[in-house]
Parts: structure tokens; C-alpha cells; sequence
């Protein structure tokens, strides 16, 4: 077990990257609008579609 604990500078060093890469893709511009407005967008449009959805009354048959 003892190999495990020489590779905890490296995790970080990952976690750093990976979210570096992350938040780059975020602000790059698709069709003219940074993905991360297309993305709140998605969000809630797919939200309000399952509001309207849970709204409709059951009606017993």
C-alpha cells in the first residue's frame, strides 16, 4: 500500500487539468453562442417540457 501514497501530487496536477480542459470547452463558441448559455438553454427547456408534463391532470378512466 505503500505506492499509493507517492501519487498524490500527481492526482492534483490531474484534477487540474481536467478542469482547466473543462472549463475551456465551456467558453468556446458554437454556432456563435458560448456552450455554456446552449447548455443553460437545454436545461431549461428540458425543464419546462417536464413541468408542463408533471401538470397535466390524471384523469381515471
Amino acid at each position: 500500500m505503500k505506492h499509493l501514497r507517492n501519487s498524490g501530487g500527481q492526482v492534483m496536477t490531474e484534477y487540474t487539468i481536467t478542469l482547466v480542459v473543462m472549463v475551456t470547452v465551456l467558453f468556446l463558441n458554437v454556432d456563435g453562442t458560448p456552450l455554456y448559455l446552449q447548455l443553460a438553454n437545454a436545461v431549461k427547456n428540458s425543464y419546462q417540457s417536464f413541468a408542463a408534463a408533471i401538470s397535466i391532470p390524471v384523469t381515471p378512466l
